[in-house]
């Protein structure tokens, strides 16, 4: 559905929101590098409240979950 909504989205009216949501499942689903990549393309400033998490919908929401996941110890 997202990929879908992105190649409608002609305009980018959806600007960064689109790549976050995409990072946020790809992360779900255990595919973390791919995860990661999408993130960059996603402002730090950027906020989505459609992302779950203490820092509420940030590339570092995800990033953080990503390396939770690999078990790096940070936070």
């Amino acid at each position: 559905d997202l990929v879908e909504a992105e190649d409608r989205d002609e305009e980018r009216f959806l600007g960064s929101e689109i790549p976050l949501l995409k990072a946020d499942c790809h992360c779900q689903l255990d595919q973390l590098d791919q995860a990661e990549r999408l993130c960059d393309a996603v402002p730090d400033d950027y906020v989505s409240y459609a992302v779950k998490g203490s820092r509420r919908g940030t590339k570092h929401t995800v990033l953080d979950e990503i390396r939770r996941r690999r078990g790096c110890g940070c936070s």
